[in-house]
Parts: structure tokens; C-alpha cells; sequence
């Protein structure tokens, strides 16, 4: 239930979010925000992604992609996890920046 709770709401959202950022221009933000915003999405998107061969093994109750998916998997999340973190501490600064500097 956890799983797909994480998966199916992170698909739609973050989904939602690249394409009203990018096809639409919804987000009436500044641009380096926007772009901080967008790469956010995508590290969840990949996030997300790498829960589903746990998911299906989880409903399967074995391993079906073999030890392969397994490694890139832990590789897959240990990356989109500290690029989350960063991209955040960005989008931080970013914000302090523009309060403190807000005519620049």
C-alpha cells in the first residue's frame, strides 16, 4: 500500500509539475527558481522509479530483475538522493539571496 501510495503520487505529480513548467509556463516564477523546481521533480521522478523493482518484488515475493537491478538500483538511489539534498540547499540560498539582494 506504501509503495504504491509513493509511486502513483509521485509520478502524477511531479509529472504535473515538468509539464506545467515547461509546456505551459504556469509557474510565475524567477527563472533560476523555476529551473531549481524542475530539477527537483526530476530527482523525485527517478526516486520514485527506482521503488518500483521493490514494489514488484514485494508483490511477487521473489527477485525477477535479477542481481544487475539490483546494484544499479542502490547506485540509482544513492545519486538522486544527494541531488535532491543539494538542489534543495540551492533552492535555499537561491531564496536567501533574493531577500537579501532583492533589486540584483
Amino acid at each position: 500500500c506504501y509503495f504504491t501510495f509513493v509511486i502513483i503520487s509521485s509520478l502524477i505529480g511531479d509529472s504535473i509539475i515538468l509539464v506545467a513548467s515547461t509546456r505551459y509556463n504556469a509557474i510565475k516564477l524567477h527563472r533560476v527558481i523555476v529551473v531549481l523546481i524542475q530539477h527537483i521533480a526530476v530527482c523525485d521522478l527517478l526516486t520514485a522509479i527506482q521503488l518500483c523493482p521493490s514494489f514488484i518484488a514485494w508483490v511477487l515475493d521473489r527477485r525477477v530483475f535479477g542481481d544487475w537491478l539490483c546494484v544499479f538500483r542502490y547506485y540509482l538511489r544513492h545519486q538522486s538522493i544527494t541531488a535532491s539534498m543539494l538542489l534543495i540547499s540551492a533552492f535555499t540560498t537561491t531564496k536567501l539571496l533574493m531577500l537579501l539582494r532583492p533589486l540584483q
